[in-house]
């Protein structure tokens, strides 16, 4: 018996016991502690009631069963919020009972997930991640110290704008953008360029940011059946290793260059992220097995990953090569001018008040 054969006959034997169990479960008298919610179908429950506009779909079931309704969407159980009173005492009561997020199978790639803080549950191991991000990146001193990075970095993005008009060439103002965006990250972490305006390597990274960010939020069988994971059967699970090594490997080799720049003793440290957790490394006394301890994998697998993938896609996905983006800001500014000079206006006028009250 071959592998796929061996696949179907375990998935028909748990189809026929889910099979049963749904029709059993449902003779069983007595009161239940779910919210009342539509009956679900065998094996796929409720996933066909979502539709090709699941929030229409919710708002529409939300009508007839209530702000706090069950679904069961494949084996997992769904609790749906749709009402702000509810969502706030969802949100506000039970904060830490719901704060925790469903890892889908993708996100489960090299352990990601148990080491990562935007997976992780409220834990001791959590509140370290945060604590090393909001001493050494979000503090007012680092804020700070930034900035002549982020003015240089954009002033970069500005001379490569006016060269390429005073060359009569266009310019693709999204690369740009993602260029100046993923310089100023990798900056911040490794304290180098990863890319330049006038390479192509901004776009490959660029496409691994984009499939990773497809993957990560396309409908998986496997979230919804997990006992289909280790098959994989739409192959999303090896995709997203696959780019998600390549990414691995950038970084393995700036922390293995810095790690032999730091063998000299002459060698200047840098005092970015990479460098703060490699001497948080060395005070717990674990320096010499860089590979095989969590900051380090921290460091080289999970936050660089992390911050680098979201703050990109985030900053690639507001479009700002589109015209009417350059028209909005055009206007915002022109908008902030016009409150400037009422501001002004209004200055003016009470110092005169002043003055003549005097």
């Amino acid at each position: 018996m071959d592998y796929l054969t061996l696949a179907l006959v375990l998935f028909f034997v748990w189809a026929c016991f889910h099979v049963f169990w749904f029709s059993s479960a449902g003779k069983k008298p007595g009161p239940t502690l779910l919210p009342p919610g539509p009956n679900p179908f065998p094996i796929i429950g409720n996933i066909l009631a979502l539709g090709k506009r699941p929030h229409e779909s919710l708002s529409n079931l939300s009508k007839i069963y209530g702000p706090l309704m069950y679904l069961m969407l494949g084996t997992i159980k769904t609790i749906v919020v749709s009402s702000p009173s509810i969502a706030k005492e969802v949100l506000q009561k039970h904060d830490q009972v719901c704060s925790s997020r469903t890892i889908p199978h993708t996100g489960q790639v090299f352990d990601h997930d148990k080491v990562s803080m935007v997976w992780l549950p409220v834990s001791s191991p959590w509140r370290s991640l945060r604590k090393i991000y909001k001493e050494h990146m979000f503090s007012t001193h680092c804020l700070d110290v930034g900035q002549g990075l982020r003015q240089k970095k954009v002033q970069e993005l500005l001379d490569y704008v006016k060269l390429n008009c005073d060359n009569g060439r266009e310019v693709d103002i999204g690369k740009a953008a993602f260029t100046t965006t993923l310089n100023l990250l990798s900056n911040t972490f490794f304290s180098i360029d990863m890319t330049h305006h006038s390479s192509d390597s901004s776009q490959e990274f660029k496409g691994l940011v984009w499939t990773i960010m497809e993957l990560a939020g396309k409908p998986n069988l496997s979230d919804y059946f997990p006992l289909l994971r280790f098959i994989d059967p739409q192959g999303m699970h090896l995709q997203m290793k696959r780019c998600v090594q390549r990414l691995f490997d950038i970084f393995d080799g700036i922390i293995n260059q810095r790690l032999h720049s730091r063998v000299s003793v002459s060698s200047p440290t840098t005092g970015d992220l990479l460098d703060v957790l490699l001497n948080l490394e060395k005070e717990n006394g674990t320096h010499s097995k860089p590979k095989q301890t969590p900051l380090i994998s921290v460091a080289k697998k999970n936050r660089a990953f992390s911050s680098l993938i979201s703050d990109t896609r985030e900053k690639d996905s507001s479009k700002v090569g589109r015209s009417n983006s350059l028209s909005s800001i055009i206007r915002e500014a022109s908008t902030a001018a016009e409150a400037l000079e009422c501001s002004r206006e209004a200055t003016s006028r009470q110092m005169k008040d002043s003055v003549w009250e005097e």
